[in-house]
């Protein structure tokens, strides 16, 4: 299994999501990104 949570470490959280809204991501996507976060 791929360990990707951390490189959510430096990233900027409220960008990231207001990003993913922003480029249609679907909520659960954006969830499951959020929940890594």
């Amino acid at each position: 299994m791929l360990d990707v949570a951390k490189a959510f470490d430096c990233v900027w959280h409220e960008k990231l999501i207001f990003k993913l809204i922003c480029n249609n991501f679907t909520r659960e996507m954006t969830l499951l990104i959020y929940s890594f976060i």
